[in-house]
């Protein structure tokens, strides 16, 4: 009956809360035969009975955790609409509400898991709905010896990956099992079943100014066929002689399934951090502070040589960390290419410092090139940077040249300050960004911005 079911989840409810930490989804069951929702023999497979043993659940079940009901139908009559990005993980029902097929490929219509006559729609509805909520299940033997074709490779890996399948009983039903592995897709499916996280490219600095910021950008790529559904936070490390765990404003959850997803990094490095060389790692813990130290419960990364088991943390790289106090007997500035000893090291340090040169090689930004001219652009960027945003032209120039130039808006403001009237007199309709600046030139803008 209904009420000894709300009884039982109120009796879990302390169950759940203490045991978060390891659960991750919970399937709805109490309902009808194998808890699938079916076949209830007190009537509870009513559309307001669901709902109240739905809530009830959700009520019981942390926040962070989604609960599982069997059919998209039952989603869909609560949630017209897919639940899309904006939504998505969220502490609200329609965030949590997720489904299990527990007789997937068996039939047409999955034994019922698709409303016949409206099967098209409910794989529509779960096709977008399943890129924010979790899916998973296991096949069964109806229908077996009838719908060989429909338990094919083929069919099983496209539907996998539609509906962003995270996980599987591998137990249950054995034979469709062994179909895959005949038909030599068994591998495949166990490798992208859930997420697939692996580093496509990493660009770091190979040194960095203690109290700076450790600027770079990552480039994750996810070959499964889901991303992570419960919350987890991302740091990047440093590792040496010392040791400091740096949260990115990242969430997994969102690296979504077939691309790739760029990570920009400008990271602060504590100025009190011990110079020396250090690891770079990318750290995915558990969110819960009981797992959250233990190597087993974070997340390693697909591709080789990168996962640290001792550690839990996924190596990107190594970086030098320079003391606060540069251009000093031993020290260079924060760029590799301007030593100590170079004639202009504290000079190009307080152009960085200022926030005036930001480096020549985004977005590693660890090189200076002091022994590159200067374009008619950087030098732009310069001006604008160092001072500021005041605009005094009530008839600025336009340059027909500087569409594509990152330097664009730097331009647009020198033209409106008046500093600079352009490249080609008299018609003066172009800035020439890409030419280098003569010392006449640079001599003329520097009399127009200080005078």
């Amino acid at each position: 009956p209904k009420q000894r079911v709300l009884q039982h989840i109120n009796q879990l409810q302390p169950v759940f809360e203490q045991h978060e930490d390891v659960i991750a989804v919970v399937q709805a069951g109490f309902i009808g035969a194998w808890g699938e929702w079916h076949s209830s023999t007190n009537d509870l497979t009513s559309s307001s009975a669901k709902q109240v043993i739905r809530d009830a659940l959700l009520d019981a079940v942390p926040d962070t955790r989604m609960v599982q009901v069997r059919y998209p139908s039952d989603i869909e009559e609560w949630l017209p609409t897919p639940i899309d990005q904006t939504a998505a993980y969220g502490s609200t029902p329609d965030a949590r509400t997720a489904h299990h097929n527990d007789c997937f490929l068996a039939n047409e219509h999955d034994a019922g898991t698709y409303r016949p006559g409206s099967i098209d729609d409910h794989k529509a509805y779960l096709e977008s709905a399943s890129e924010f909520l979790v899916v998973g299940g296991e096949t069964c033997s109806l229908d077996y010896s009838s719908n060989l074709d429909r338990r094919s490779c083929p069919v099983a890996t496209e539907e996998l990956e539609r509906y962003h399948w995270t996980y599987l009983n591998e137990g249950w039903h054995e034979p469709t099992m062994q179909i895959w592995q005949n038909q030599g897709c068994w591998d495949e499916i166990i490798r992208r079943l859930g997420y697939r996280y692996r580093v496509d490219s990493a660009q770091l600095p190979r040194q960095v100014l203690a109290g700076a910021n450790l600027t770079g950008e990552l480039s994750i790529a996810n070959d499964g066929y889901a991303t992570l559904f419960n919350p987890r936070p991302v740091y990047i490390v440093l590792d040496g002689p010392s040791r400091i765990d740096i949260r990115l404003d990242t969430d997994p959850r969102r690296w979504t399934a077939g691309e790739v997803t760029k990570v920009s990094l400008a990271e602060a490095v504590p100025a009190t951090m011990k110079a020396g060389t250090y690891t770079v790692g990318l750290w995915l813990p558990d969110a819960s502070d009981s797992l959250r130290d233990r190597p087993d419960y974070a997340v390693q990364l697909a591709g080789g040589g990168v996962w640290n088991a001792d550690t839990g943390y996924n190596t990107l790289g190594e970086v030098s960390v320079l003391p606060a106090e540069t251009c000093t007997s031993g020290v260079g500035s924060r760029f590799g290419d301007v030593g100590f000893d170079s004639l202009f090291c504290g000079d190009v340090e307080w152009l960085a410092t200022q926030g005036i040169t930001k480096g020549c090689n985004p977005p590693a930004n660890d090189l200076f090139c002091p022994d590159q001219s200067v374009s008619r652009g950087q030098m732009a960027a310069f001006l604008h940077r160092a001072l500021g945003n005041t605009a005094t032209s009530t008839n600025p120039p336009t340059f027909s040249d500087i569409g594509a130039s990152v330097f664009r808006t730097d331009i647009e403001w020198l033209g409106a300050t008046g500093i600079t009237k352009g490249c080609n007199p008299p018609a003066n309709d172009l800035f020439c960004p890409n030419q280098p600046v003569t010392r006449a030139q640079m001599a003329a803008f520097l009399h127009r911005a200080l005078s």
